[in-house]
């Protein structure tokens, strides 16, 4: 088993959370205070798009929330003699996505409070298990802990922590965030319209809440604001973590440099990637898609040319995803492998990719190889890019 551990410390005047697996960089946030996904408003309805689909609502915090019409049903405050949303209706809304740049705000009426083993929606009959959890017998043990009551009001999904957890332990968090969500539903109505009725823990604790399973051997920082806040809620919710939480006190080696972070985030952040064979990676980041182009660069092949390229393929695939997932590269992907004539070359490096990319933390697909020979992937975006984080 892969032993992971969570660095928190400050990279230019940002304070920043990086993963490590055995000594590799997996994975980097950013704190952002301004991201505002997960709290729950209650909201009013300020303008209806008949054309887009969508709405927007008012939420008390000066910017208008876009709440899609077709794919929502309107959780309502005020009392309704139909299910039609109009404007003035006041309903209970979740901010799912931040605003990035003209984009308003995403928010969704389908509530949700996520822990460190499940999230609990009010999305009704849901029942669903993380992808990652490959074992049948746990699936379905799984399943077990939910009876058909239950999903007549709300839904669940399984995180990956589940599979090394404890039935009682799952069970008993099911039980506190279903506490939580109906409290925060019935107290909801009282409310005034423009109001938050939940936020989510602040820092970095949501993202922590990701990795803390039995792979997780340590959470070091050396900001003292962040080791209180996750103490206090470990404190609270999880007295069991507090052991692998540790406050770095070092004068004469940084945290950032004893973890060679500088470094890590400069190579996360070039345009090209080199590999090992020589060949290298360029990455191209737009609005609209991004680009990764495949060169033999300086690897020297031998006899079989075909080989060659294929070996230079392999080993680009697996960068690639790894760069992904480091730089939260998401939406539309198109990578462009050096060119191989061989159709069975192709089949065993798709099969690999789509092997890989179910690995990927983020709902990753492979979509086509285009008569171009280039491969299309798409990556559902749950944060920001490192790129975008680090303007």
């Amino acid at each position: 088993m892969n032993k992971n551990r969570i660095v928190i410390t400050e990279y230019k005047d940002k304070e920043i959370m990086a993963i490590y697996s055995d000594s590799k960089l997996m994975n980097l946030f950013f704190q952002d205070d301004k991201s505002d996904v997960g709290s729950i408003y209650t909201g009013k309805v300020k303008n209806i798009v008949p054309n887009i689909g969508g709405a927007f609502i008012d939420i008390g915090t000066g910017v208008q929330t876009y709440y899609p019409i077709d794919e929502e049903t309107p959780f309502f405050l005020n009392k309704k003699n139909n299910e039609k949303l109009v404007v003035g209706d006041e309903i209970l809304v979740q901010i799912v996505k931040d605003g990035i740049k003209q984009k308003a705000p995403r928010c969704s009426s389908k509530l949700s409070l996520t822990g460190k083993y499940v999230v609990v929606s009010t999305e009704k009959g849901l029942l669903a298990i993380s992808g990652k959890i490959n074992d049948m017998g746990r699936r379905e043990g799984l399943k077990a802990l939910i009876d058909e009551d239950y999903l007549e009001r709300f839904g669940v999904i399984f995180r990956t922590n589940c599979e090394a957890a404890s039935d009682i332990s799952i069970k008993a968090e099911i039980s506190m965030l279903k506490e939580k969500l109906t409290e925060i539903i019935d107290n909801a109505p009282f409310r005034k319209s423009g109001q938050c009725v939940y936020s989510v823990p602040k820092g970095f604790i949501p993202d922590i809440l990701g990795y803390l399973n039995d792979s997780l051997e340590l959470i070091v920082t050396d900001i003292k604001s962040q080791y209180n806040a996750i103490k206090e809620y470990f404190e609270l919710y999880d007295e069991s973590a507090l052991k692998k939480l540790t406050f770095y006190d070092d004068d004469n080696m940084s945290l950032s440099s004893l973890y060679n972070l500088t470094k890590n985030i400069e190579r996360a952040t070039n345009k090209r990637v080199w590999l090992k064979s020589g060949g290298y990676l360029v990455i191209e980041q737009t609005e609209a898609l991004v680009v990764i182009d495949v060169n033999t660069g300086k690897s020297i092949g031998k006899e079989d040319t075909g080989k060659h390229f294929f070996d230079v393929n392999m080993e680009a695939l697996y960068e690639t995803c790894y760069q992904i997932r480091l730089r939260n590269l998401s939406g539309i992907i198109i990578i462009d492998f050096i060119n191989m004539k061989s159709e069975n070359d192709w089949t065993r490096l798709i099969e690999a990719l789509k092997k890989e990319l179910k690995v990927d933390g983020s709902r990753s697909n492979f979509v086509e190889r285009t008569k171009l020979d280039l491969v299309e992937i798409t990556r559902k975006k749950l944060k920001k890019s490192l790129k975008e984080q680090l303007e």
